[in-house]
């Protein structure tokens, strides 16, 4: 087992460092001091193993952000939790390696399949969040939560890629601060519109993936 966790360590640490490109069984177990023939054994390959990687850092963070999210009913809680949940991620790999494996799933129709699945508890996170946010108003009559949950996941992630390419988050950093001198206006502005009827969306039906 401990061989196994170390393996998904030095796929994340690789990935993170390396990009996916640098990816490979031979940089992988090198920069977790292990036989390469051991991802085969234990995985079956690369892919494999950076898939692995990816649903145990999701799941462990994925558990963080629910506690920290359930609580959250107004917009300006939801800034606040938003900001301390995407700082914690700056000191983790996840949002980097999940970047950089969107990235390549632009060339693969069958690993963009699986990035996609893989991004659904996020967005139906995001909705539930939005629907508890939005309450019974009637600007939740108005737009699709989840389009507008997808939305937000996409801009979560972009933000990352930002910060890495100015090397510093001092853009997100304005950006968050912005977020929470509109946010109580904006929260006051969504109690005040009137409740309307909440009808019941269906969930759009997967689109395949070629």
């Amino acid at each position: 087992m401990r061989t196994r966790e170390g393996m998904l360590d030095a796929a994340l640490e690789t990935l993170h460092a390396e990009g996916y490109a640098g990816c490979s069984a031979r940089t992988i177990a090198r920069t977790g001091g292990f036989n390469p023939a051991l991802i085969f054994y234990h995985y079956g390959g690369v892919t494999e193993l950076l898939l692995a990687a990816l649903d145990r850092s999701s799941a462990e963070r994925m558990a963080r952000y629910r506690a920290a999210l359930d609580p959250v009913t107004t917009l300006p809680e939801l800034v606040e939790a938003i900001s301390r949940l995407y700082a914690e991620d700056m000191g983790t790999p996840h949002i980097a390696a999940v970047q950089e494996l969107l990235s390549s799933g632009a060339f693969s129709g069958e690993w963009a399949h699986q990035l996609l699945r893989r991004m659904d508890p996020w967005v139906d996170l995001a909705a539930e969040v939005i629907e508890r946010v939005l309450g019974s108003s009637a600007l939740g009559g108005l737009v699709d939560t989840r389009d507008l949950a997808l939305a937000m996941v996409a801009l979560y992630c972009g933000m990352e890629t930002v910060s890495r390419l100015q090397g510093d988050a001092g853009r997100v950093d304005t950006l968050f601060a912005t977020l929470r001198r509109l946010a109580p206006a904006l929260d006051q502005m969504i109690g005040s519109v009137g409740a309307a009827p909440r009808t019941a969306r269906r969930r759009p039906a997967a689109v395949p993936v070629s």
